[in-house]
C-alpha cells in the first residue's frame, strides 16, 4: 500500500512539474501612451488592453507606470514585466503588434533577458 501511495505521489509530482515549463526569461515591454497624431491612450483604453489582452495571454505580470523619453520628448508609458518560458516570447510579440495597430504606435520596445536559476519561496503553514 505504501509503495502504491508513493508511486502515485511521484507520478502526480512529475505531471505537475511537466505541466509548468520553467521560467527562462525576464521580458520587459515598454508601451508608450502618446499617440503620434496627438492625444494619448486613455486610462480606460489601457485598462481594457491590460485586462483583456495581456491577462488573457499571461497568468502573471507586473505593470509599472513610468515616464519615458522618445525622440527627446517625455511621455507617459507602461512597462510590463513578465517572467516566462522562452516559448512564450511569440505571445508577447503578438501583444506588441496588437498594441501598435490598435493605438497607432510606432513600436513597442521589448527587452529579453535570459535568466539563470529561478526560485520561488513559499511558506506553508
Amino acid at each position: 500500500m505504501r509503495i502504491l501511495l508513493l508511486t502515485c505521489l511521484l507520478t502526480i509530482t512529475a505531471i505537475t512539474q511537466a505541466a509548468t515549463p520553467p521560467i527562462t526569461h525576464q521580458l520587459q515591454m515598454f508601451f508608450g501612451l502618446s499617440k503620434p497624431g496627438g492625444g494619448a491612450v486613455s486610462y480606460q483604453e489601457w485598462q481594457h488592453f491590460q485586462n483583456q489582452d495581456i491577462a488573457a495571454a499571461f497568468d502573471g505580470f507586473t505593470v509599472s507606470e513610468t515616464i519615458g523619453y522618445y525622440q527627446g520628448a517625455a511621455e507617459r508609458s507602461r512597462v510590463v514585466t513578465l517572467l516566462i518560458n522562452k516559448a512564450d516570447i511569440p505571445k508577447a510579440q503578438s501583444l506588441a503588434t496588437l498594441y501598435v495597430k490598435r493605438f497607432g504606435q510606432q513600436g513597442v520596445m521589448m527587452i529579453q533577458t535570459p535568466l539563470g536559476q529561478d526560485q520561488i519561496i513559499r511558506v506553508t503553514p
